[in-house]
């Protein structure tokens, strides 16, 4: 019986801004930028940033970002800040981004790596000089989008290719098994492959067999 798998923890970042474009426009200017992939619109759009594990939802007073969290949270959270800003950049003049808000989500990592009188809000007594960080960032990872955003298409393909090939191996492995052993000969007698890499294969095979029961 296989065990109902367990719903992934997601983590969600939310940054207040006005829409300042007609949602059709925003739906256009999503459509130019790599790596999003559009899932529903109406009074707001959803879309798939990279891939189906983050998803960003683009409202007329905010938007919203939910990705898969893994052990390191921190990690997950700046890298994921990063691809928003990214995209931010990517469709730039749709949104008016509200500057105490990106602030905050900024605060929440960079306070590890700052000295804490540059975090605090009252220090930041020069709004126009925090929009001019916030868009050097933006520019500056507007490229780790598109490469962070890749790597994960690819992995996704290689997760799919990984499958095909284990099950190959294991319908080639059942065949020559059950067919040489039958006639009294070991699998590596009659095809000539080391044991131990057999061995080692039916291992691997097994233990992702289990992991689906």
């Amino acid at each position: 019986m296989k065990n109902k798998p367990t719903d992934p923890i997601m983590g969600i970042i939310v940054i207040d801004a006005r829409l300042i474009v007609d949602i059709k426009t925003l739906e256009n200017m999503l459509c130019n930028v790599e790596h999003i992939k559009i899932l529903s619109t109406g009074t707001s759009i959803e879309c798939a940033l990279g891939g189906p594990k983050t998803i960003v939802l683009f409202f007329s007073d905010k938007i919203k970002l939910s990705y898969e969290q893994s052990e390191n949270l921190k990690r997950d959270y700046a890298i994921n800040l990063l691809k928003l800003i990214a995209l931010l950049e990517q469709i730039n003049n749709a949104y008016s981004i509200f500057q105490t808000s990106m602030f905050k989500c900024l605060n929440l990592f960079l306070s590890d790596y700052i000295a804490p009188e540059i975090c605090s809000l009252p220090a930041v007594s020069n709004p126009e000089l925090l929009i001019a960080r916030i868009d050097q960032l933006s520019k500056m990872n507007a490229s780790l989008f598109k490469e962070v955003n890749l790597k994960d298409e690819q992995d996704a393909k290689r997760s799919i290719e990984i499958e095909i090939l284990k099950d190959f191996s294991r319908q080639i492995l059942k065949y020559v098994s059950g067919r040489m052993r039958s006639e009294g000969i070991s699998v590596s007698d009659a095809t000539g492959i080391d044991n131990k890499l057999i061995l080692n294969v039916e291992r691997i095979l097994a233990a992702q067999q289990s992991k689906n029961i």
